[in-house]
Order: C-alpha cells, then sequence, then structure tokens
C-alpha cells in the first residue's frame, strides 16, 4: 500500500527538481525512467524511486531487464499501479509530444488487457475525451516472455499544464516495465502561425486611426510570405510589414484602421506563400466608423402591426427590420405594456446591432380574451424609435384535465419491505403505481415517469417547466409511497436516490421529502438534513440517501412524500427532478459501479457498517467536506467504530484507483 501523501509531495517536490528538466539526457521529461534510482523499502513493500514515482505492487527486478541493471516488476491486483505527474510543463496546444515504454509480460491473462493505461492531460478545462482510445487503451504482449515497446504518439490539447503517467496490471496478470520516455517531437516541416484566431472588431471615428496587434511565428519556412490586405474597404486598413523573411520568425504586426467615412468596413489579411500554397492563412478585419458630428438614428419598420383577430391559443408572427446609424452605444429593446392582459406578444427571435439592421420577429399568442396591445421600444444615445402592436384574442382554452390520482391515502396492506425502480411506468405520462398516491396538489401537473434512452433506466419525474400553457403559475405535487409497515420490517431503512437537471441558481423550485401519517388532517413532517440538490453546479449528478429510521418515533403504517413546489411554472421555471431505486425494509447498495455492485454502506444507531467483496478503505466527511475519519475494511461485512450525531455525511470507499461518494443520513433517535 502506498503513503498516502505520496500525490502531494510528489507535486510539492516537482517545484524544486523540475528546473533541471531541460538539462536531461534526450530531453526525457520522465524521472527516473529505467528505475536505477534507489529503491525504498517500508512496511508496505519495495517501491521505485518515490520522488519521481507513485507505486504499488512492485518489486525491484534484477535479473530480467531492458537496459541498465534494474526493472520495475509488477503483480497484478486491484490496486497494483505505476504512475508519473509532470507538472510545470510549458506546453502548447497542438504540439506533438511521443509516449514510449518497453514492458515484459511475464503472466498474461489472455484477455487483451493485462496492461491498463489511464494517463491524461492536466490543467484547467482540458477535454477529458482528448485522444481517449490512445490515453486509455488497454493491451496484452504480442509473446510472452519477450521484451515488447510500446509508443503512443500524442498531441498537446488546449489548456493543459502537466501529464499523468498512469498505468495499472489487473490481478492474475505480471508485467515487468523499463525505460519510459517522454519528449516533445519537433517537427522540420514548415509552419505559420497567427494569433489571436480573430481579429479583435475595430471601432473609432472618421478620420481617427486605430490599431490591433497580430503576432506571426514561423519555423523552417523555405520562402518568404506575402502580407496583403484585400477586400472592398482594404483602402481603410494598412499593416507595417509587406512581408515576412523564410526561415524561423516572430514578429508582432500593426493592423490600422483609418476610415474617411461611417459605416461598417470589412478587409482580409492574407499571409500567402505562392511557393507552399498550403501556408496559406487569412485574418478578417471588421471596423466600425462613426461621425461625432452626425445626429444618431434609429428606425423600426413597420412602425406599427395588428395581429388581427385570433382564438386564444392560435398565433401569429411578423418580423420588425431595425435600422440604427451614427450609435455610440448598443441599443437596447424592450417590449412595453400598456396594462392590458398580458403573456400575449413575445419576441421569439433577434437582436439590435449597433450602426447595422436587424430582424426582430414577434409571435402574438392570446392566453385569454380579451383585447391586446404593446409597444416594441428600441433606445440608444438618448433616442428611441417604437412599433405599436395590437390583436385581440376571442374564446377560451378548455383547463386542461386533473393529472393523477386523489387522497384519501389508505392504510390497508402496509408493505414491510418494498423496492420501487419504476421500471413499468410510461415515458412522460402521469405516473400511476399500486398504492402509490400521485397528488397535482397545484395546478394539473403531477408527477410524470421517464426513461433515459441512453441507458435504459426508469424513473419518476417532476417539473413545472410547461410548453402548452405557458403561463408562470404556480406548481405543487405529492408522491406519497405505499402504506409502509414499520414493525415487521427486518430493516428499518429507507433509500432513494434524486436528480437534478436545468436547475439554475435563480430558479425558486424545490423538492423536499417528508414522514407522512394517515391521520385527519394528514400528518406531514419535513424530513431535515436532506440537501436535496439545487443550483446549476448540481445539474445531472443521481444523490443517493439512506435513512435509518430504527429507534425512532415511527407509527406502525407510515408513509413518505416526494413535494415539489415551483411559485412560477410554465415557461418560468425549467428545473427537473428525478427519483429512482426507492426502499424500505431491505440492505441497499449505496454504491453503484459494475466492479463494485456488491459494495453495502448502511448506518444504524449512528455507527457504519460496510459488506464488501474485496477489502479498501472508507473516509468520512461532514457535509462541509472536512474529514471526519479514514478507515480501512476487509472483504466481508465490517463494522466501523463511528458514533455518529444525527445529519447528513459523506463516505467515499476506495479500492486501488476506485472511488465513489455516497451521502447517507443518521437520523435523530
Amino acid at each position: 500500500m502506498k503513503k498516502l501523501f505520496t500525490r502531494l509531495f510528489t507535486v510539492t517536490v516537482l517545484v524544486t527538481f523540475l528546473s533541471s528538466l531541460t538539462a536531461r539526457a534526450e530531453d526525457n521529461l520522465l524521472f527516473d525512467p529505467g528505475f536505477e534510482d534507489p529503491w525504498v523499502t517500508n512496511n508496505f513493500g519495495t517501491f521505485p524511486s518515490q520522488d519521481a514515482w507513485d507505486s504499488n505492487g512492485t518489486s525491484k527486478e534484477t535479473i530480467i531487464f531492458h537496459s541498465g541493471a534494474t526493472a520495475c516488476k509488477i503483480t497484478g491486483s486491484a490496486m497494483a499501479k505505476l504512475e508519473q505527474y509532470t507538472g510545470l510543463l510549458t506546453l502548447t496546444a497542438g504540439d506533438h509530444y511521443e509516449l514510449s515504454f518497453y514492458y515484459y509480460v511475464v503472466t498474461s491473462l489472455g484477455t487483451n488487457s493485462d496492461i491498463r493505461m489511464n494517463n491524461y492531460w492536466g490543467g484547467g478545462n482540458v477535454d477529458a475525451t482528448h485522444e481517449e482510445s490512445i490515453l486509455k487503451e488497454q493491451f496484452s504482449a504480442t509473446t510472452t516472455g519477450v521484451w515488447e515497446t510500446k509508443t503512443l504518439a500524442l498531441t498537446v490539447p488546449a489548456n493543459a499544464s502537466s501529464f499523468y503517467l498512469a498505468l495499472k496490471v489487473p490481478l492474475g496478470a505480471t508485467v515487468i516495465f523499463d525505460d519510459f520516455d517522454l519528449h516533445k517531437v519537433v517537427s522540420n516541416e514548415p509552419t505559420l502561425t497567427v494569433t489571436p484566431a480573430s481579429v479583435p472588431a475595430f471601432a473609432t471615428t472618421i478620420n481617427v486611426q486605430t490599431t490591433k496587434q497580430v503576432s506571426v511565428t514561423t519555423a523552417n519556412l523555405p520562402y518568404d510570405v506575402n502580407v496583403e490586405i484585400t477586400g472592398a474597404n482594404a483602402g481603410y486598413f494598412d499593416v507595417s510589414a509587406s512581408l515576412i523573411p523564410a526561415g524561423q520568425t516572430s514578429i508582432s504586426l500593426d493592423v490600422h484602421y483609418l476610415p474617411t467615412q461611417t459605416g461598417n468596413h470589412e478587409a482580409m489579411l492574407t499571409f500567402d506563400c505562392p511557393d507552399a500554397p498550403e501556408l496559406f492563412t487569412s485574418r478578417r478585419l471588421n471596423g466600425t466608423a462613426t461621425d461625432p458630428t452626425a445626429q444618431p438614428v434609429i428606425t423600426i419598420l413597420p412602425v406599427s402591426h395588428d395581429f388581427g383577430t385570433l382564438t386564444v391559443g392560435q398565433d401569429s408572427i411578423m418580423a420588425f427590420t431595425v435600422t440604427t446609424e451614427n450609435l455610440s452605444t448598443l441599443p437596447s429593446r424592450a417590449m412595453i405594456d400598456d396594462g392590458t392582459p398580458n403573456g400575449a406578444f413575445i419576441l421569439i427571435s433577434g437582436e439590435p446591432v449597433k450602426n447595422g439592421t436587424s430582424t426582430l420577429r414577434i409571435r402574438f399568442k392570446p392566453v385569454e380574451a380579451g383585447t391586446f396591445t404593446k409597444q416594441l421600444r428600441i433606445s440608444a444615445d438618448g433616442i428611441s424609435a417604437t412599433a405599436n402592436l395590437t390583436g385581440i384574442g376571442v374564446g377560451t382554452i378548455a383547463p386542461p384535465e386533473t393529472e393523477g390520482d386523489s387522497l384519501p391515502l389508505d392504510n390497508s396492506n402496509a408493505l414491510a419491505e418494498m423496492e420501487e425502480n419504476f421500471n413499468s411506468v410510461t415515458h412522460n405520462t402521469a405516473l400511476s403505481l399500486p398504492q402509490w398516491k400521485n397528488i397535482a396538489e397545484q395546478n394539473y401537473r403531477a408527477w410524470w415517469g421517464f426513461r433515459f434512452d441512453e441507458e435504459p433506466n426508469f424513473a419518476a419525474k417532476v417539473t413545472a417547466y410547461n410548453s402548452v400553457n405557458t403561463a408562470p403559475d404556480a406548481y405543487e405535487m405529492w408522491l406519497y409511497t405505499p402504506p409502509l409497515d414499520f414493525i415487521n420490517a427486518t430493516s428499518k431503512e429507507f433509500s432513494f436516490k434524486v436528480m437534478g437537471d436545468f436547475m439554475s441558481d435563480a430558479d425558486e423550485a424545490r423538492l423536499k421529502v417528508y414522514y407522512v401519517e394517515n391521520d385527519e388532517p394528514l400528518y406531514k413532517e419535513e424530513l431535515q438534513g436532506l440537501d436535496i440538490p439545487q443550483g446549476s453546479d448540481y445539474n445531472g449528478t443521481w444523490v443517493p440517501y439512506i435513512m435509518d429510521l430504527a429507534g425512532q418515533n415511527i407509527a406502525d403504517t407510515f408513509f413518505i412524500a416526494f413535494h415539489f413546489i415551483a411559485p412560477h411554472g410554465g415557461t418560468q421555471s425549467a428545473t427537473v427532478y428525478y427519483i429512482d431505486d426507492v426502499t424500505w425494509g431491505k440492505k441497499v447498495s449505496a454504491v453503484t459501479a459494475t466492479q463494485y455492485d456488491t459494495d453495502r454502506i448502511w448506518t444504524q444507531q449512528g455507527t457504519l457498517h460496510i459488506r464488501s467483496e474485496e477489502s479498501g478503505k472508507v473516509i468520512l466527511y461532514d457535509i462541509s467536506g472536512i474529514i471526519l475519519g479514514e478507515y480501512s475494511f476487509a472483504a466481508g461485512e465490517n463494522t466501523i467504530p463511528t458514533r455518529l450525531q444525527s445529519g447528513v455525511y459523506i463516505v467515499q470507499i476506495q479500492h486501488g484507483d476506485y472511488r465513489k461518494n455516497c451521502k447517507i443520513t443518521v437520523m435523530p433517535v
């Protein structure tokens, strides 16, 4: 087992020794690539240089090696690994690197997976799918018992600042590694690079010059490159050099814009090498010139439009042309209401532009009978233009039929054990299940069934978003479980998982969970401390919950209810919640992964219990992320010596490199 602080230690010491990196032979970016540096032996095993490698399951090999006097043998297991972090690199997106190493398979699984790579580029906002099939390939030797080599051709992704080499050897395989190499591939091909990728737009007044910079870097150029500005408005632009010499160059060019007439002007900055046409590149130039003595102008055509008489629910669309001239600021637009019924006129596309022409499309869709008027207003620089909108709505829309079930609840046939995975529901249709109660408390919408196409998997779904009835009315829905038998349940655990999607920080839609007794009226008590996901940071993530109700004041027959409320629905709320895997009266899995689908974790009277088929480690956090304890566990059932108070905790289970987080709730006794 590797020391826990190795990763942090490796990152820290790199500050000290990476400064000598460029002086290493053959520009190999890896340290101790042949495992010739002193090895370390401690209570956990024998490891190659810990200044370079982070490893498990390793032993020093002095008989079979590719070069030097030492190689690294890895005996496969769930935790066997060989890793090295190369940080503080100066990387350029698009540059090419090559990773290679020698391997000698002693014992093979015969499944083309004796060596499992998990390499990746580090840095902020690096595309995790970049060359994923190369970086995370699994393979075996062509022939066991001989040295073979593996070479990876890599391209640096955008935003990368480090490289992480990571190999694993699974249980049943034994592999010897030697002579790792990671280096930059320097090409002799001619290159011409122009930055930025797009030149920012110019803006000035007539007869006043403004300037932008363009950087040009070349390498291995066999010929000169001509620099030229072309296009109908080329006369308003100029560049500081007309030629880039052959060879290698890094220069900054000044691009000037000196307009003599108002308006929008376009041209093209080209870099052309007639003897090497494949190097041709260009940048578009855009400039806007205004006259400080000219008056700003805003026009809207048509200046008014009558959408006529429409039946409620029907719609009609009209396009308005907005033209602006001589503006110094970006124009704004507004839909001004004169107090008549609201919600009938909607701007569906288009925005006004500065010193140009744009099209705005407005839909009239009456939601009730009446005469409707609005005014489209475009404003900038202290002036504005308007277009008057009118329309009449007649008739009514029949109110939709209320979905779902009706109260009261029924205590009969209480369940001592229940497991609901919603696999029998119908997609995007009001949910209907035996003994469940699906109630539309406010408005007509109830909980729906939902099918995830990519899995496939089913769940219960709730949302106030409504593309048919778009009015921002309030929605409230309840979903009650079947009656639950507390007395005869062998386990007192209630569990479920929740996922939120399309949530925003401004959306007030919320999901809550209640304990319910079937009294008159219903007794409902919100379960505190569950921390149901809300806000954009938590979209698309399933969060499991396990509640141990043992020792609490629970009625012989009770219900759990999922309560959704949105103050404003229609098109004002996009939040969606899903619930799945609702269970009562049985031990449940808080870890769901193919390799470890037998892991179980639960609490009883504040004590943590883990059952697993493989040994590992569990880390316990409070809800703010502070570590409360780290515990090792063996294969089988384990009792962790915790005395947890009521509240919400985060548990991380580890098996080697496998990690899984889950949330547990300890209920007050």
